[in-house]
């Protein structure tokens, strides 16, 4: 089953120092990852004459701290920080803390939601240009001009990121597995733990999300199949008459040696400030020879607002190229089309091809 690539870990430890023994204290070690990329934009429209420059170059990096240790009573504890660079407005991303034993596993802390972590989503054969990734080069949205931005066109959205919650994750039976989630609010940094609790009145904020989600997978030699589904809700939008936002969603992957095929589809409905209202089907497909791996990936979404606004879509075409280096050492290709066409006099169109190269180390 096809993992969260910017993480580049599992869904139920993601800790990168081996336990320790029984006795022993709960030790940290230190991984990560190092994304850089070179990208020409062509657009036509919002490159150079919209003051934007049409080469660019980025960087994606994480600290990952984490460990775990098994109590002499059997219970496992473990605990992991993410510190972010240069993609992200807050420096500290997921920082959590699990207890974990043959029932499950119960997290607590700052963390994606249950729907959101088991979504298999779509693959691509490059590390440093995942889909809908921090590497998107594409101008689509900068200016206000379309309704979405290009990452924003995936089959694994959420409602929220990374508010402080609450979660449980079953052990594996049989292939299938289930997590469910509660976030009383999307208050995902306090400063200095301000005293009280957290507010009721944050305009365009959304509380009281509760998520759920399953996921199968099985292997027969080399042939493996998966398959997931999620659900959220938040049952109280924040200082705002805005309807309450959800999001549900399935698909699968299938395996067979070096091939790979991915599905996913995506309903949210009543998202954001406008209760847009959105579609998303997406489908992906990568084969490995030797250190080459090839890859292409397709989403279309569809998405409407109230009223008299007709729907409008999004279309992107990604193909991508890895080629490993060594181990955790890659270079990277890209080509990205984004086709947004617009229905409605208040947006506009827009077309891009994003031709980018790049590397990733794994550390």
């Amino acid at each position: 089953m096809m993992k969260k690539i910017l993480l580049g870990t599992t869904l139920l430890m993601g800790v990168v120092a081996s336990a320790a023994q029984a006795g022993e204290p709960l030790k940290f070690g230190i991984s990560g990852f190092y994304h850089g990329a070179i990208a020409a934009t062509a657009d036509g429209k919002y490159a150079e004459g919209d003051g934007r420059h049409n080469i660019n170059f980025k960087q994606n990096v994480e600290v990952h701290f984490g460990g775990e240790v098994k109590l002499d009573n059997g219970i496992t504890v473990g605990g992991r920080v993410e510190l972010e660079g240069q993609t992200h407005s807050d420096q500290i991303d997921a920082t959590y803390f699990y207890f974990k034993t043959g029932l499950g596993e119960v997290r607590f802390g700052n963390f994606g939601s249950a729907a959101g972590l088991l979504c298999g989503g779509l693959n691509t054969a490059s590390t440093a240009f995942p889909w809908a990734g921090a590497m998107n080069f594409s101008n689509l949205g900068n200016n206000g001009n379309q309704l979405v931005q290009s990452p924003d066109t995936d089959v694994c959205s959420t409602i929220n990121d990374k508010g402080t919650k609450i979660a449980y994750f079953s052990p594996s039976i049989a292939g299938f597995r289930a997590a469910i989630s509660y976030m009383p609010d999307d208050s995902e940094d306090q400063t200095s733990n301000a005293v009280g609790g957290t507010s009721k009145n944050n305009l365009g904020q959304d509380s009281k999300e509760w998520s759920m989600a399953v996921e199968y997978s099985a292997n027969i030699g080399s042939f493996g199949i998966g398959a997931y589904a999620g659900w959220e809700r938040a049952l109280e939008t924040e200082a705002s008459s805005d309807k309450k936002p959800n999001y549900f969603q399935f698909g699968g992957s299938v395996t067979f040696g070096n091939f790979g095929v991915n599905v996913g589809f995506q309903r949210g409905t009543n998202l954001g400030t406008g209760d847009m209202d959105s579609k998303a089907f997406g489908l992906s497909g990568t084969y490995k020879m030797d250190a080459f791996t090839f890859g292409f990936a397709w989403t279309r979404g569809w998405y409407d607002l109230p009223g008299s606004f007709k729907e409008e879509t999004h279309d992107v075409y990604m193909i991508t190229m890895g080629y490993a280096l060594g181990t955790g050492v890659n270079l990277d290709a890209v080509i990205q089309r984004d086709v947004y066409n617009s229905r409605n006099a208040v947006t506009t169109d827009y077309k891009s091809t994003v031709f980018g190269v790049g590397f990733s180390v794994a550390f």
